[in-house]
């Protein structure tokens, strides 16, 4: 209530001025350290990042030290903490920016919102990125800012970061400590599974946490479950195993400290979590929350670490990591997320929504709203740790069977008992509380609690297993010997947990009175040693206490003796083991010896006086009832022994009385049984061996055996009976009779065949009697039947006399007279002997048979026959194996084969044993193909031992191998990795390099088994060194177009070449023909559009001179049925069929193959000139009768003579010709205008008025006549006739003058006879005349280049023709074809040859040959450069009419001619010289033409190329520049798409930077070098090797360094340089 006028008031009211409102400042700098100050704790601040990384439900926290300086040294460093969890939102920047604004979120636990500031107390401008956005911190003189921005998508991860730069030097923090930190910090995070310690990039240890198991705890009914003032309800407990895994890693800086070794460590956790439903009164909460600052939680946990004794020993305990996570034997600590300096009373780590003090090293208990929440938690920990100890002991208890503990016995450490109670004791002193610091009431509520929140007594270990405190007894040390029957806590619970019992008061166990003995006693009966220990007790018990005689009555009837299961109240005598030893049988009523023995005579007297010592007369009269006596004969040989020792002490009435009693008994052991003394006799008596004589003398006294009247002699009618009757007697004693008398020949004859002799070792048999009583019976043998009683014999089982009574002597008269007399056996017969050498189930026997045999072989010599033994006596080199001589072998190389070896023991006997060397090449043969090997190892080693035996084959044994698949090779397709092939299928790899062999290796089975031994034996077996055409034709028919893939064009088209050679032998195998007749695998040249034309427009495309301009050629794999014979050119180019490459051999192969020659069929349409007839005294007749006078090598394929030609041949002008083709596969038709043809059923050559433009249609008219077969070279020959004049023909050698009969028509010798009309000179367009700069540079070195690149082609193409003929012929055709282009000489093939060089290159490697076609062109060069396998290129040059066609044309080529490049897979490479005529000034910048030999390195896995003479030691100096190198390559490879397997490398020390063969392109390491590209300007080094690499793509399309070179090279770097741009960016 507010006081009226006080004295605020008053001074309020004095005031008349206004009130002037002013801020408070705040040194915000000075607030955070001083707040800050407070925490005293180390690594509060990874604490406090860990606890909002955890609230954050991060599972990883990545903590790295990057450090500037050493890491053992003072140094500037920062620190990178990161996790994974949530990224922030914009409330979390919000609130990272205020200070003492807590986390609202009741399921966190951050509070204070002072946890991020303790950043400031290592660093002054901290970092935080999270998510796409950062925020860092600054002081600005004593305020803190704050800058937010946005993060580059290509820096943002899933991580949230807090970079702290440290401002003063500091050292790094102790690994070891660090890490025993972060260890138990994760202890009791919710969601922290995994830290990692990084030193720079480093990671120096990482600790892992993962669940094993769970489990519910059994929270029953007798637990408290409610806090006292109710605001926490514990509803269920669960218990779960935790497994830590921690690994320090070795590093340079670590290795200093060895206080924990780098390696793994592990241990394992329990921890035990309670789920509590919180219900705080109204007023508390509300002060809480106003206190906190965020509502309280309706769930919270309470959890604690318990260290079992199992987990205790099984952990890494001594590691330094562990130190702070296994309290036990010291207290707990208090956790708020993370670990404080608060204990817990207890060994156990507690973890709950404590609430600390603002520093959050102690729990709050002033405030009084905090204080009451932390109090009511507490009583929760007491109650916990109340459930863990219960259920600690219950699980003991099903491990604890009843009466296993004995508080008294000392057992093994190991014992399952002995752990048990270690585990209880564990468990004891685990919840034994003492004071906790720093405040004492912590450990004191729980402790209170631990025994309140319970409604029963604790569990305790007992005698008895597990009970309640107070059903539990104490242990007495007079009483613990024999009771059994109540719980007893064991001694060593109460030595070592004393203080934990004593504080459980009137819950604890009792001590024992003697209402629990008498308890005792009615539960069972006692043993004879318990009994010693209850009589000792009462004794001392009666002499201290007044016992009445109800009490004494009772204990005498209650203690039962368990041995006797009588009362002491029954018992009368005492034993004297004087007497009567304690192991005989005794009366009941004698209390038994092992009670009695431990108490003095003199106590029996005082304490039972009804008691006396046991006589040996009262002891006799009781023994003879027992009926063992007469029974049992040891049992008899005791009691008379008793008697015997004891006798001489008793009087004479006493004796007699004793020897009464056992004179009527059948009471003396003889070797027949139990008898009558009187029935006996004294052991002397040795006569014979079934009377009864005495077993065991030495036992009974002659005095006792006297008076009980045991006889000492035998009677003599005894004797005789015995000697006559057929009853037991001894052999040998029967041997030693019969040899000291003369026995008759009757009587030894009869002894032989009579079975006298029993056998070693064999049982009496059982018999029925007479009087049908089952009685035993001696088996007996004749002497033949049985061996000499040896050792040697005996140990091969052989059945030996039984001679165990008597001493055998071999030389004895005895033994001499068993075996010279009765046929007694010394050794076993061989089969017998065999036998017993080949039994596999004794080994021991086996061996000694075996031994026997060898030592006595000369004995079996003459009855021995190696090849007939059928009994496997002889052991193998396995030491498992036996085998008879025959089936096994002396050299050990054929066990390779699964021969059995004979053991090398019994090598030095295998001649005399009839042992082989080697198997017979039959069996050899059967075995080898019967059991073929896929393993390569295995096949090697049989082969090497075939190869050994080549010299025993026999041709028959060769053809028994052909054909068979025995050699294996590896096969990825089938299962086992492995295939037989026969040797016609394989090859051997050589061992020099062999490009075929490279080549075909992906064909044809190789195979280099590596043994020159093997290869002999294969070699032998047909398997050739390399293939044989037949092989390749097999090859590939088989498969073309994997072969056309592997070996290329130019190898496959050689490949088919060899064939076409050797047709006539292949021939002779008509299923291979018949095979290739269907196969696809002859090569044909196909001409493709690039744009769709249907034939009319193909036809005008040919008209108009511009079909090669849309078409390009291919290779392409075909039948032969699909393949054609060129035989028109322009029919080729109209229908662009599949046509043979214009190669005789090939040709003649195809047709060889499917005969196909007439594919076109033609229909003329003449308009005629009327009376314009070419007479055949003019050109024809000159050219036909010169070529038949001048070329007499063409006579062979000449259709008609000379005479023939005159008569027969006519020639006729006409108007206009055209032909229509008929395309007979398809059916196809062309119609198109032409200047010459021929009729060839009328033989007249039709010429139209235009003719005289073109002498090359003529020639083909006339050749078709004249030859079988006409060729371009054959049409050029006829042109030169048509062309040349006559001087240059005589010059020539040609016989003019004879051919034209100079007499009769010298008018026709000055030239050819012009017939075409005249027509107007054809009107070249301006924009195609040549500028005077252009016919500047077609001079004649231009002209002659050119020339000669066509003329080497055209020789390629028909090596037959004259080169002299054929350059005239070319220079003069291209002079006029110059002339009617309005150009230069030279300026044609100038441009054209480019031309045709990119348009028709592929087409001239093909070898096809097109002729002269309606637009002019010719076939174009190939240099030996030039890819052998590059596909066709439709190239637009410089010379062209620029459009947008054009720069995307251009743009395709360049893509085309990447994709040319290729990786050589050559392991060397090398050039020979050329020589050339120079156009240009050549650069040796590329010249792959220079001469040069390389060979292929590896320096540390890379490849590269350096001079044959290089030396290999000095190839690691190229490493480093040779990565560098191969990096820069590679990233430049990526700008034009090429694969970095098309870089090759190269190190040269010459003028050459780089250079292009056969479209693979090569780099020298050198330049590289020299130009200090690693250590300089990158970007420099990256625009030098780009230019390279375009130069050396261009040489792909244009080989020399030229115009059209340049062109193509300014394209690609045009083409590509944004992004070759690009790719400087990325590069920095």
């Amino acid at each position: 209530m507010r006081l009226k006028h006080s004295i605020l008031d008053r001074i309020k009211s004095s005031i008349t001025t206004t009130w002037v409102e002013e801020r408070v400042e705040v040194n915000q700098k000075h607030l955070v350290h001083k707040m800050l100050a407070r925490y005293s704790s180390e690594y509060f601040v990874y604490r406090e990042l860990m606890q909002n990384a955890d609230d954050a439900s991060s599972k990883t926290i990545s903590i790295k030290f990057l450090t500037s300086g050493g890491t053992h040294e003072k140094s500037k460093f920062q620190i990178i903490f990161k996790n994974d969890g949530h990224p922030f939102r914009l409330e979390d920047w919000n609130r990272l920016k205020s200070i003492a604004e807590g986390n609202p979120d009741e399921k966190k636990i951050g509070a204070f919102g002072v946890g991020f500031y303790s950043v400031f107390s290592i660093c002054d401008n901290p970092m935080v990125t999270s998510g796409a956005k950062c925020m860092s911190f600054e002081f600005r003189g004593d305020q803190l800012f704050t800058k937010r921005a946005d993060l580059p998508m290509a820096n943002q991860d899933q991580w949230t970061t807090f970079v702290m730069e440290i401002s003063d030097p500091a050292n790094m923090p102790k690994l070891d400590d660090f890490a025993r930190f972060l260890t138990t910090s994760l202890s009791f995070t919710a969601n922290l599974r995994e830290i990692e310690v990084y030193e720079n990039d480093n990671i120096v240890f990482s600790l892992k946490k993962r669940l094993v198991k769970t489990r519910p705890m059994n929270l029953s009914d007798d637990f408290i479950k409610t806090s006292p003032q109710n605001m926490f309800t514990v509803n269920s407990v669960e218990i779960s195993d935790i497994q830590l895994d921690a690994e320090k890693i070795p590093t340079s800086s670590n290795q200093t400290n060895n206080e924990v070794s780098p390696g793994k460590a592990t241990t394992i956790l329990r921890i035990v979590n309670g789920n509590l439903d919180v219900r705080v009164p109204e007023k508390i909460e509300r002060g809480m929350e106003a206190r906190l600052k965020k509502t309280l939680p309706k769930q919270t946990t309470f959890s604690l670490i318990f260290t079992g004794k199992e987990e205790f020993d099984a952990s890494e305990k001594h590691n330094i990591i562990f130190k702070d996570l296994i309290a036990y034997p010291n207290q707990g600590r208090v956790f708020i997320g993370f670990p404080m300096s608060q204990t817990t009373g207890c060994a156990s780590h507690m973890a709950a929504r404590f609430i600390p003090t603002v520093e959050r090293d102690a729990i709050d208990f002033t405030d009084p709203y905090i204080g009451k929440w932390n109090m009511e938690l507490l009583t929760i920990g007491g109650l916990l740790c109340r459930i863990v100890y219960e259920d600690e002991l219950e699980q003991v208890g099903k491990l604890l069977p009843e009466q296993i503990v004995k508080s008294v016995e000392v057992l093994d450490d190991d014992s399952e008992q002995t752990q048990l109670k270690n585990r209880v004791i564990h468990a004891m002193l685990t919840f034994s509380f003492k004071e906790s610091t720093p405040s004492p009431m912590v450990g004191q509520v729980q402790e209170t609690n631990f025994l309140k929140m319970a409604r029963q007594a604790p569990l305790v270990i007992t005698s008895h297993g597990i009970v309640r405190g107070t059903e539990a007894r104490m242990p007495d040390p007079e009483l613990s010997e024999f009771v059994r029957t109540i719980p007893v806590v064991p001694t060593e619970i109460v030595e070592q947990c004393g203080t934990f019992l004593n504080k459980w008061e009137d819950v604890g166990p009792l001590k024992m009175s003697i209402k629990d003995i008498f308890d005792e006693l009615r539960a069972r009966v006692l043993m004879e040693s318990e009994m010693v220990f209850l009589l000792r007790w009462w004794i001392n018990y009666n002499a201290s206490n007044a016992v009445t005689e109800h009490t004494r009555s009772d204990l005498l009837d209650l203690a039962i003796i368990n041995a006797t299961k009588v009362p002491l109240s029954q018992i009368r005598f005492w034993l004297n083991p004087k007497i009567v030893p304690p192991n005989m049988p005794l009366p009941k009523t004698v209390l038994p010896y092992e009670i009695s023995k431990n108490l003095k005579p003199e106590f029996f007297a005082k304490v039972f006086p009804t008691w006396r010592e046991l006589s040996l007369l009262e002891w006799s009269q009781f023994i003879v009832t027992n009926p063992d006596l007469e029974i049992v004969s040891v049992f008899a040989e005791k009691v008379l022994g008793v008697i015997s020792r004891a006798l001489p002490t008793l009087s004479a009435q006493n004796k007699r009385s004793v020897i009464a009693l056992f004179a009527k008994k059948k009471c003396i052991h003889t070797k027949q049984g139990m008898k009558l003394p009187v029935d006996a006799y004294f052991p002397n008596v040795k006569v014979f061996d079934d009377l009864p004589i005495i077993v065991n003398p030495k036992i009974l006294s002659e005095e006792l055996l006297t008076a009980l009247k045991v006889k000492k002699n035998v009677d003599l009618q005894l004797i005789f009976n015995r000697l006559v009757a057929n009853g037991s007697w001894s052999h040998i004693k029967l041997i030693k009779y019969l040899t000291s008398i003369e026995a008759r020949h009757d009587q030894i004859a009869r002894l032989r065949v009579t079975t006298i002799f029993p056998k070693e070792g064999e049982k009496q048999q059982i018999v029925k009697s007479a009087d049908g009583k089952e009685v035993k019976k001696i088996i007996r043998y004749k002497a033949t039947d049985l061996y000499a009683p040896l050792d040697v014999l005996r140990e091969l089982g052989l059945p030996v006399l039984d001679y165990k009574d008597g001493k055998w002597h071999s030389r004895s008269r005895e033994a001499k007279f068993l075996i010279d007399v009765l046929g007694l056996q010394k050794h076993p017969p061989l089969d017998i002997i065999l036998k017993i050498s080949a039994n596999s189930h004794d080994k021991v026997l086996q061996a000694r048979a075996l031994s026997y045999f060898i030592e006595y072989f000369e004995i079996y010599k003459s009855f021995y026959d190696a090849a007939s033994v059928d009994h496997p006596f002889l052991p193998c080199a396995d030491c498992k194996t036996f085998a008879t001589p025959s089936d096994c072998f002396l050299n050990p190389v054929c066990e390779i084969l699964g021969f059995n070896i004979i053991h090398q023991d019994h090598e030095m006997h295998a001649a005399k044993l009839g042992v082989a060397h080697h198997p017979s090449v039959e069996v050899l043969l059967n075995r080898f193909l019967g059991d073929i090997k896929t393993d390569c190892e295995k096949a090697v080693k049989i082969f090497e031992y075939m190869a050994s035996r080549v010299g025993d084959f026999q041709p028959c044994h060769w053809d028994t191998l052909r054909g068979k698949k025995f050699i294996p090779v590896p096969d990825k397709k089938s299962p086992d990795g492995f295939r037989l092939v026969d040797s016609s299928q394989c090859f051997f790899e050589s061992d020099e390099p062999n490009p075929d062999e490279a080549i075909f290796k992906e064909l044809l089975t190789y195979i280099n088994f590596g043994s020159d031994a093997a290869r002999r034996f294969l070699r032998a077996c047909d398997v050739e060194t390399k293939p044989r055409l037949i092989d390749l034709a097999q090859m590939i028919t088989d498969d073309p177009e994997r072969a056309y893939t592997v070996c290329g064009g130019d190898r496959y088209l050689t490949t088919l070449r060899k064939i076409a050679e050797e047709y006539d032998s292949i021939k002779q195998r008509p299923l291979l023909v018949e095979k290739m007749r269907d196969s696809p695998f002859l090569v044909g040249v196909k001409k493709v559009n690039t744009q769709p034309l249907d034939v009319a427009e193909a036809a005008d495309s040919v008209n108009e001179g511009n079909g090669d301009d849309k078409k390009i050629v291919q290779y392409v794999l075909a039948r032969p049925k699909d393949i054609f014979i060129n035989d028109d050119s322009i029919a080729n180019q109209v229908f662009a069929p599949i046509t043979s490459p214009i190669e005789p051999l090939l040709e003649k192969f195809y047709k060889a193959i499917l005969q196909i020659f007439f594919w076109v069929h033609f229909i003329l349409s003449i308009l005629y000139l009327p009376f314009l007839n070419w007479a055949m005294t003019g050109i024809g007749k000159l050219a036909a009768v010169g070529i038949l006078e001048d070329n007499p090598q063409q006579g062979r394929k000449l259709l008609h003579d000379e005479e023939w030609l005159k008569a027969n041949l006519k020639v006729q002008e006409v108007t206009q010709i055209e032909i229509t083709r008929t395309f007979t596969c398809t059916g196809d038709k062309n119609t198109q205008s032409t200047l010459a043809c021929l009729d060839q059923a009328k033989y007249t050559i039709y010429i139209s008025e235009d003719s005289v433009k073109d002498y090359y249609d003529i020639s083909t008219c006339l050749s078709r006549i004249i030859f079988s077969r006409s060729s371009f070279n054959d049409n050029l020959i006829v042109q030169q006739y048509l062309t040349a004049d006559l001087s240059l023909l005589r010059s020539r050698g040609v016989p003019i003058d004879r051919i034209l009969k100079q007499k009769k028509a010298p008018e026709h010798a000055t030239g050819p006879v012009e017939v075409i009309s005249p027509s107007p000179e054809p009107q070249v367009s301006k924009a195609l005349q040549p500028t005077p700069k252009q016919q500047q540079d077609l001079t004649p070195a231009v002209d002659h280049q050119n020339l000669d690149k066509f003329l080497a082609q055209m020789q390629n193409f028909f090596p037959g023709v004259d080169r002299e003929l054929l350059a005239q012929e070319t220079r003069e055709i291209f002079q006029r074809v110059s002339k009617l282009m309005n150009q230069p000489p030279g300026g044609f093939l100038n441009k054209d040859s480019n031309s045709l060089y990119n348009g028709n290159a592929d087409a001239s490697r093909a070898g096809t040959n097109n002729g002269a076609t309606p637009n002019g062109s010719l076939p174009s060069h190939e240099s030996n450069s030039r890819p052998a396998q590059s596909h066709h290129l439709q190239l637009p040059m410089p010379s062209q009419t620029f459009s947008p066609e054009y720069y995307k044309d251009v743009k395709e080529n360049l893509r085309r001619s990447i994709e040319f490049c290729k990786p050589t897979v050559d392991a060397s490479v090398s050039s020979t010289p050329e020589h050339t005529i120079a156009t240009e000034p050549q650069a040796r910048y590329c010249d792959g033409r220079v001469i040069r030999s390389l060979k292929l390195a590896h320096v540390e896995g890379m490849e590269f190329y350096v001079r044959q003479d290089s030396n290999a030691d000095d190839l690691h100096t190229y490493s480093k520049p040779l990565q560098q190198f191969h990096e820069v390559l590679k990233g430049l490879m990526q700008v034009f798409t090429i694969p970095a397997a098309n870089i090759h490398v190269y190190y040269e020390n010459g003028s050459t930077i780089a250079f292009n063969q056969e479209c693979s392109l090569f780099f020298n390491l050198y330049y590289y070098v020299e130009l200090n590209h690693g250590g300089g300007d990158k970007t420099e080094a990256m625009i030098y090797w780009f230019m390279t690499i375009c130069h050396e793509l261009a040489h792909n399309i244009e080989l020399n360094h030229n115009s059209d070179h340049e062109f193509y090279m300014s394209s690609f770097a045009e083409g590509y340089l944004k992004d070759f741009i690009d790719h400087l960016k990325k590069q920095g």
